[in-house]
C-alpha cells in the first residue's frame, strides 16, 4: 500500500466478508490504488472462503472481464 504510483499496474481484488484478513484492509488498499488513479476492481464475497476458494462461475467471469478490460 505504501509503494503504490501512478504507474502501479490495474489490480483486481477479491475478499471474502468473513476471512481472517479484515474486509477492510482490502477496501483501504483498494481506496489507495483509486487515489493515485490505477485501475482496481474490488470484489466482496459472502463467506470465509480465501484465494482460489472464492473463483467460482461468477468470479470467474469478472476475473476474466477484468483481464480483457486491462490487458487489451
Amino acid at each position: 500500500m505504501y509503494q503504490v504510483t501512478q504507474e502501479t499496474a490495474p489490480f483486481f481484488i477479491g475478499h471474502s466478508t468473513d476471512e481472517f484478513i479484515p474486509l477492510w484492509e482490502s477496501q483501504r488498499f483498494a481506496t489507495t490504488l483509486r487515489d493515485h488513479g490505477v485501475p482496481v476492481t474490488f470484489v466482496a464475497v459472502q463467506g470465509s472462503a480465501h484465494s482460489i476458494a472464492q473463483l467460482d462461475r461468477a468470479m470467474s467471469r469478472r476475473v476474466t472481464a477484468f483481464l480483457r478490460d486491462n490487458l487489451g
